[in-house]
Formats: structure tokens, C-alpha cells, sequence
């Protein structure tokens, strides 16, 4: 697989009310099968042509959030993993989506992974139905310091009902940050 195979399925979508920029379908085999490669098996090159596929799409993006909304100097901020999830994985795949995409931009794009923390282990939300999606997910993420005034890029691999983004977007917010999301598949 390289970039020209995800570009033919790409499917960029944008929420203009809830400020969501995603990629892929996540019911496409391929992207569900990539998305899982990237997760579990921690497959570098497969991160970095998303990465790729992200940052050209962000680009645009950001020229006009910066035009429109004066949303400035943005910084990807990761949709964090517990401590616990993370030493059993041994890593975030959405922190290595996001450090190759500041890789890609030469600088331009900066991170900051201690922005938002998620302080309580939970159970995955792809176990769960809906609404106990919904209630799995609250209150388990903090902000830390400096994020007000700041503009962030949550980024995050996967959204299904929104659970995750909305509680991580309501926190960052409530801390005085402005947020735009982006998934890599809904």
C-alpha cells in the first residue's frame, strides 16, 4: 500500500458546526485494516503516509481557520491514552501520527503532548454501545498548563460517536483553549 492507494479512497469530510475534519470511512476494509496496523502493530510506514495524507489536507485547512477565525500558530495535541494503556501498548499511535506530521512539516506545525492528559483508565470504547460510550468517557481527561489563549488540532485515529472528541474538545475549551478536530476516520 502507498500514498496513491489512499488517495483513490479518500473521503475528506468537514463539519463546519462541529469543526471536524476527517479522512477515510472507517467501514472501508482497507482503511479499517490500515487504522488497525497502525494501532496494534505500530506499522511506521503506514503512519507516515497518513501523516502525509493529513498535513496536505491540513495545510489548506489551517490558511483558512487562520484567515477566518484567527486561529493561529495551532498545536496538534494527541487524544491521550492512559498511563496504564499506554505501558501496555508500550505506545500512543496517535502521538506517532502526530510527531510525523510536525516531521513532514518542517517545523511549521509544533506538539504538545501534555495539554490534555487522560488521568483514568477506562475500558475501550470499541467494547461498548453507545451510551455507555458516552458515560465511559467522562471525566477522565485534565488539561494541564498553558492552554488558555492557545490553538489547538486534537487529533485522534478513530470517531465513531463522537464520545471521546466532545469530552477531550469540552475540556480544552472550558480551560480557555479554541480547538479543531481531526480524525482520521469516522
Amino acid at each position: 500500500m502507498n500514498l496513491g492507494d489512499f488517495n483513490t479512497i479518500k473521503e475528506v469530510s468537514f463539519s463546519s458546526e462541529s469543526k471536524v475534519l476527517s479522512f477515510f470511512k472507517y467501514k472501508n476494509p482497507l482503511v479499517k485494516e490500515t487504522i488497525g496496523q497502525i494501532k496494534y502493530k505500530r506499522n511506521g510506514r503506514l503512519t507516515k503516509i497518513f501523516a502525509e495524507i493529513v498535513y496536505s489536507e491540513l495545510l489548506e485547512e489551517i490558511s483558512d481557520l487562520s484567515l477566518f477565525e484567527n486561529f493561529n500558530n495551532p498545536i496538534l495535541v494527541p487524544v491521550p491514552m492512559s498511563n496504564i494503556e499506554k505501558r501496555e501498548r508500550g505506545y500512543n499511535q496517535v502521538e506517532l501520527l502526530v510527531d510525523e506530521i510536525v516531521k513532514i512539516s518542517g517545523g511549521s506545525l509544533s506538539s504538545d503532548f501534555n495539554l490534555l492528559r487522560k488521568i483514568k483508565n477506562t475500558k475501550r470504547q470499541t467494547e461498548l454501545k453507545r451510551e455507555e460510550r458516552l458515560e465511559n468517557i467522562k471525566g477522565v481527561f485534565e488539561i494541564g498548563l498553558g492552554v488558555e489563549g492557545k490553538n489547538i488540532i486534537l487529533i485522534d485515529d478513530v470517531m465513531t460517536t463522537e464520545a471521546t472528541i466532545n469530552e477531550a474538545r469540552e475540556i480544552l475549551e472550558h480551560g480557555g483553549a479554541k480547538v479543531f478536530v481531526v480524525v482520521m476516520a469516522n
